[in-house]
């Protein structure tokens, strides 16, 4: 501020004085009550949707999860079979442990 007479210290000292009276006024202004009201009725809300799941549901739903789960390992496991059959050029139906690898079979006698 030139020609007031004021440093310029002085005027960061003013603004920062403005800055807290104009928060401190929009802080008044803030309907606290309000907003605590509406936070307690949301809390209250969301408590009533989140209810324990019934024994029997849970217990269903991990017995289904668990049978999908053992579907896909039998899965990977006929396609792996299959892959082996068409590589050993049978029927995968005919495919047993000891068509795969007999068992006087070592790994010497498979690389020679």
């Amino acid at each position: 501020m030139k020609g007031s007479g004021v440093r310029c210290d002085q005027c960061a000292e003013i603004e920062l004085n403005y800055i807290k009276e104009s928060e401190e006024m929009r802080r008044a202004m803030e309907p606290l009550e309000l907003i605590k009201e509406e936070i307690t009725q949301e809390a209250y809300v969301e408590a009533e949707i989140v209810q324990p799941k019934d024994t029997k549901q849970t217990a269903a739903e991990d017995l289904s999860k668990r049978l999908k789960d053992s579907r896909s390992f039998s899965d990977a496991a006929s396609q792996k079979a299959n892959i082996l059959a068409f590589k050993l050029d049978v029927n995968p139906g005919d495919l047993s442990i000891e068509t795969v690898a007999p068992r006087n079979w070592t790994y010497e006698q498979a690389h020679q």
